[in-house]
């Protein structure tokens, strides 16, 4: 009986351990992987900017 009780008792810590530690994993993964994941498909669609002959209107608005 007892041993029942903490076996469900040591089970139960266990898994909640895991889930608080996939908690806490999940937002310091997530974002590097989202920010490399962007940067990885969008260098395919930069361009270059000169910034001393740009005749754009909005520059002022962009580098400021």
């Amino acid at each position: 009986m007892v041993h029942r009780i903490l076996r469900r008792i040591i089970l139960s810590n266990i898994s909640s351990c895991g889930s608080k530690f996939i908690g806490v994993l999940a937002p310091l993964i997530v974002p590097p992987l989202h920010i490399a994941f962007l940067y990885y498909f969008w260098r395919e669609f930069s361009r270059d900017v000169d910034r001393q002959y740009c005749s754009c209107s909005c520059w002022d608005t962009v580098f400021k």
